[in-house]
């Protein structure tokens, strides 16, 4: 998988292993680790953050407070819990 794909799967579940397969048989087990950043693939839930105006690629700083994924837009500064985290495209 590409680091993008993975940093989506570590957001949806910060404990997942992805396997790499060739010739049908598991060469190798990745724990996925959750990224510093996260650009291009998660949407801001702030309405009027300017990424959801106009087409700019959204960036996020990424924390664990509490046991809970939390992303900062670097725009408007909302900060989004894992559970209310929308991927896109």
């Amino acid at each position: 998988p590409t680091i993008e794909d993975a940093n989506k799967i570590a957001l949806i579940d910060p404990n997942a292993v992805i396997n790499i397969i060739r010739d049908f048989k598991v060469v190798e087990k990745r724990q996925v680790e959750l990224p510093k950043k996260v650009k291009k693939f998660v949407k801001c839930i702030n309405p009027k953050c300017i990424t959801n105006v106009e087409e700019v690629e959204t960036s996020f700083d990424l924390a664990i407070k509490d046991g809970e994924i939390k992303l900062k837009c670097k725009y408007c500064e909302k900060t989004t819990s894992q559970r209310n985290i929308q991927i896109i495209g």
